[in-house]
């Protein structure tokens, strides 16, 4: 399975995988590298690069008065998703309850 499908069956929307995979590509880059790599404009990459930064895919930092995205390891956005299903599962017989 290619990985953007993959990214798409976690719940990424079409362009938020294609930044996200652009951004491990580069590693640290600035909004407008980020937008060429991945084909989008500069403020659509802008906005998915806030909303990844909210779930955890991508960091930012200052560099020469240029903010950079850095992308999360693979294996810490896995982990925090096996965070996030553990919550549900234990919240499990309350939603039961809940259910008629």
């Amino acid at each position: 399975m290619q990985l953007k499908t993959t990214l798409e069956h976690y719940g990424l929307k079409e362009r938020h995988a294609k930044i996200y995979l652009a951004c491990l590509e580069l590693g640290s880059a600035s909004i407008q590298k980020i937008a060429l790599k991945s084909g989008f404009a500069r403020s659509t990459c802008e906005a998915v690069l806030k909303s990844l930064q909210e779930r955890g895919f991508v960091t930012s930092h200052r560099k020469r008065n240029t903010r950079h995205f850095s992308p999360e390891e693979p294996r810490r956005v896995v982990s925090m998703a096996k965070e996030k299903a553990k919550l549900l599962e234990e919240a499990l017989p309350q939603f039961g309850a809940l259910y008629y």
